[in-house]
């Protein structure tokens, strides 16, 4: 869905899967296309949202990155006593500064 360049041909690839994948043999994409919340189809329920990519060319994918340095952070350090410690380190690490110690040369 990704490669096309408009709304509407996304929403056709869309509507084309669709119907592929709820006639599917295949049973985790059947499951998946058919997945419900209430009475209403997830991906169809979903699928305006999905649209919005080609109006914003906008992901989470920065903040869904953003929040695995994070977690990379939190879990060695197994908590931390100070909300302000864990800023710090999280500064620190997703800022990727070079802590190294600058040795003049002669």
């Amino acid at each position: 869905i990704w490669t096309y360049a408009s709304t509407g041909w996304a929403n056709r690839f869309f509507d084309r899967w669709y119907a592929w994948a709820i006639r599917s043999q295949i049973t985790p994409m059947k499951k998946k296309a058919t997945a419900t919340s209430g009475k209403h189809h997830l991906l169809r329920r979903r699928l305006s949202n999905i649209l919005n990519y080609f109006k914003h060319f906008v992901t989470i994918a920065i903040s869904e990155g953003f929040n695995s340095s994070i977690q990379a952070v939190k879990s060695p350090a197994r908590g931390f006593r100070k909300l302000e410690n864990f800023r710090i380190r999280i500064l620190l690490y997703c800022g990727k500064l070079n802590l190294m110690p600058v040795i003049p040369s002669h």
